[in-house]
């Protein structure tokens, strides 16, 4: 019989807790905080309020550092403050850890944007020093890598720039920024600088090449560069420099042709005597000097109710096609030329008008130019010229000068020739010329006399307010004013010589004061060009000579002023002695030889030096200057005085040129002169006794307000006080207003009443008779000291007036009325 199994005991069914109803509460909250949800809690009660409790406060620890977490992350990442901060103390364990290692992300993430932002601010300010040197990793390593070589290309592609910049400060043109590795933006900027270096260099060295070319002589060049701005303008200015200096020189150029040509054909009329030879001569050089190919030289003659032009030269003109030798006036363009006295110009000449022919064929010229020669408003002559060419403007100015010129000279050999017709005529013209030096005279020295004055109290800057430079330039205008001065004598005295209106007047003169006068006059010139020099007197002459002094002073003076002018080293000696007149002579000279050891003249040109405007050769005139007028006016003066010059020279070792003059005792007066022939003279000149001039009125007599500006200047200068007058009947008035008034200084040439006519007045009354006058005149003519005399002029200055001359005849006539006063009481 088989058991049956017994039934499986039925378990018990548990009992339902609260902890088990909690566990699903518990599980939700874990799930929600495990999806970062915020705020979750669970309620504190029954078996599980431990649980519970332990599950809020981990909530609560979360959440409180998730809030400080998102507090740093905002501040850090929006607010961009680097040093916020997880506070580390609220939280221990695993959440310390946690919180530490956020602030860890913070420090290192500051400690990198920081170096960032300090390298890069010191780029923004163009420090490239600073570099990267955190250690770092990843994409900020790769970040530091590119900042760092940003930098590195920075200061590569700065010193480039600098150096270039600096090579282009030192005149260094040609440099290139060379930066290896650069893309982009600064690739670009780096060929821009190159290309911009490029060009500059180009450009400079255009304007360079041109400059040179200019300095050296060379004005054909213009400067071609492509270049707008600045650049552009700088081009356009130097073209037009340049072609400003080439019309310059091309006019320079023109002026000195035109100056030389005139002169060599002055000299070659000079000294004509015939008529047909000086026709033949012109038409020969101006065929030499402006290429005439054919030419016709007709001369004035016949009565003067029936004249005509007769045929006196031609110049390839011989053959079928030779020239009237008669033309009528009014007859052809030759006569209408002698009619209307204007030249006659003919261009575009008509093919079988003219004919200019030579072996090889014929040619109709370009032009021809029939000219009348006019003197005084009469016409001597007509010349007609044919030319190839049309003459150019200064061609043209060539012609007229000289052919007034040539009209002079016609006048002079027809005068020559027919001088019983012509004596009336010649005693005009000698009076013309005399009255228009003397007016030349007075015009060009009274200019010259402020000039001189002003420029010399500027020079001596006694205020001391002038620099050195602005002395320089008052010192400079003086002496342009005295070369001008010496020029306008020597013109003056050519033109004396060339009308036989120089005189000379012989007294006695003591050879010491001559040479004391010397050794005065150019001891400083030795000085400045560091030479020797001396002044020797022949013990065997006399005391004095007779001559004229002031010829003889110039003649001297002139020869130690070239003397000196040509002598760059060594010495100049001024010997005087007594030299015998040679076998059969009778007496003997006396001898003024200069002495120099300057450049030389050679053998060849030694005659040529005593010619006017000439000098040994053109070279010298233009290394040394001057006119060439000095030796030639010397040689004049030396035979009007009787005497001669002679030179003896040899290139390199010096010169020697000797004045002779006849030897002829003086004794020198000891009479003192009358008061109204008390005339100082320049070499005279000794300094004012003190305070002599000081306090003093004078009158200042000038037409003309500059020179009184300057006289006043000058007497101011030693406490005078000046009262001034504009003619002489002005004088006569201020005499009469101004008893106080001691001195007066008058001018010669005035209006309404001349100076001389002013002074004869002054000494006509008793209250002004023995007043001092000195007399100031521009016009330097020959008898203007004798009539100043006779007028009663106590004193004479010549304009332009020298200041120390001026006051040192002030001063002897101030002494001299003193003196006559004093011997008036006694």
């Amino acid at each position: 019989m088989t058991r049956k199994a017994a039934a499986p005991k039925k378990k018990a069914r548990p009992r339902r807790t609260s902890a088990k109803r909690d566990a699903p509460d518990l599980a939700a909250a874990l799930a929600a905080l495990d999806r970062g949800e915020r705020g979750v809690r669970l309620p504190v009660e029954g078996e599980s309020a431990e649980v519970a409790a332990r599950f809020n406060r981990v909530a609560e620890r979360i959440d409180h550092l998730a809030r400080d977490v998102g507090d740093v992350a905002t501040r850090v990442a929006v607010d961009g403050q680097l040093d916020a901060r997880v506070p580390a103390t609220d939280h221990s364990g695993s959440w310390r850890e946690l919180a530490e290692g956020v602030n860890r992300v913070s420090s290192t993430l500051t400690m990198q944007v920081r170096e960032l932002a300090k390298v890069t601010t010191a780029v923004a300010h163009g420090d490239v020093s600073q570099m990267i040197r955190l250690e770092v990793g990843g994409e900020v390593l790769q970040l530091k890598n590119t900042i760092n070589r940003m930098v590195l290309q920075l200061e590569s592609f700065g010193a480039q720039v600098t150096r270039v910049a600096k090579e282009f400060s030192e005149g260094i043109l040609g440099g290139h920024v060379e930066v290896s590795g650069v893309s982009g933006i600064w690739k670009d900027l780096v060929d821009s600088i190159n290309v911009l270096s490029e060009r500059l260099t180009r450009q400079v060295r255009a304007v360079a090449g041109s400059v040179r070319d200019v300095a050296r002589g060379d004005l054909r060049q213009r400067l071609e560069i492509d270049a707008r701005g600045e650049v552009g303008e700088l081009a356009d200015t130097i073209n037009l420099m340049i072609r400003t200096l080439a019309e310059t020189t091309k006019k320079n150029e023109e002026q000195d042709w035109l100056k030389t040509s005139l002169a060599r054909l002055s000299r070659m009329l000079q000294g004509q005597r015939d008529l047909a030879t000086l026709a033949k001569r012109v038409l020969s050089e101006l065929a030499g000097s402006v290429g005439v190919q054919r030419g016709t030289f007709y001369v004035r003659s016949g009565r003067d109710d029936a004249p005509k032009l007769v045929l006196l030269a031609a110049y390839a003109c011989a053959g079928a096609s030779s020239p009237p030798s008669e033309i009528a006036l009014g007859e052809g363009l030759l006569g209408q030329a002698a009619i209307d006295g204007a030249p006659i110009v003919v261009t575009n000449v008509p093919e079988g008008y003219a004919s200019i022919g030579s072996s090889l064929g014929n040619s109709t010229p370009a032009m021809l130019l029939v000219t009348p020669i006019h003197f005084e408003g009469r016409i001597n002559a007509v010349v007609e010229l044919a030319s190839l060419e049309p003459f150019t403007a200064v061609q043209r100015s060539f012609l007229d000068q000289f052919f007034d010129s040539l009209g002079i000279v016609l006048a002079s050999v027809e005068t020559q020739m027919q001088l019983e017709e012509k004596a009336e005529q010649l005693a005009l013209a000698s009076k013309y010329k005399s009255q228009f030096l003397a007016n030349m005279s007075h015009e060009l020295r009274t200019p010259l006399n402020s000039l001189l004055i002003l420029s010399r109290q500027l020079a001596d800057n006694r205020a001391g307010n002038l620099d050195e430079r602005e002395v320089h330039y008052a010192k400079t205008i003086h002496q342009a004013g005295a070369d001008l001065l010496e020029l306008i004598n020597e013109i003056l005295d050519l033109a004396k010589v060339e009308s036989g209106t120089m005189h000379v007047e012989r007294r006695a003169m003591r050879l010491d004061d001559l040479a004391a006068y010397v050794q005065r006059s150019f001891e400083h010139v030795a000085g400045d060009k560091k030479l020797d020099f001396a002044v020797s007197v022949d013990p065997s002459l006399p005391g004095a000579i007779s001559t004229d002094e002031l010829r003889l002073k110039q003649v001297v003076r002139n020869l130690l002023a070239n003397a000196f002018k040509f002598t760059e080293r060594g010495a100049v000696r001024l010997e005087i002695t007594r030299v015998s007149k040679g076998p059969g002579g009778e007496g003997a000279w006396v001898s003024f030889s200069v002495i120099d050891s300057g450049i030389g003249i050679p053998e060849s040109q030694q005659k040529l030096v005593f010619e006017a405007f000439q000098q040994a050769d053109g070279t010298i005139t233009r290394r040394y200057g001057g006119t060439g007028l000095g030796l030639a006016i010397s040689r004049e003066i030396a035979q009007l005085l009787g005497g001669d010059i002679r030179v003896e020279s040899r290139p390199g070792i010096g010169s020697t040129f000797t004045l002779r003059l006849p030897l002829t005792d003086a004794q020198t007066p000891n009479v003192a002169p009358r008061p109204s022939q008390a005339i100082v003279r320049a070499d005279n000149i000794t300094p004012p006794p003190n305070g002599i001039l000081e306090g003093r009125t004078v009158l200042v007599v000038d037409d003309d307000v500059r020179n009184i500006f300057a006289l006043t200047a000058v007497l101011e200068h030693y406490g005078i006080e000046v009262v001034f007058a504009e003619n002489g009947k002005d004088a006569l008035e201020r005499l009469e207003e101004r008893p106080d008034i001691e001195l007066v200084l008058m001018d010669i040439m005035m209006p309404e009443m001349d100076g001389l006519e002013a002074t004869r007045r002054i000494r006509a009354q008793t209250s002004t008779a023995n007043l001092p006058v000195v007399a100031l005149t521009a016009k330097a003519m020959c008898g203007d000291r004798e009539q100043c005399i006779e007028a009663g002029a106590s004193g004479y200055v010549s304009k332009p007036v020298d200041p120390d001359e001026l006051i040192a005849a002030m001063t002897a006539c101030l002494v001299e009325s003193g003196r006559r006063s004093t011997t008036a009481q006694l």
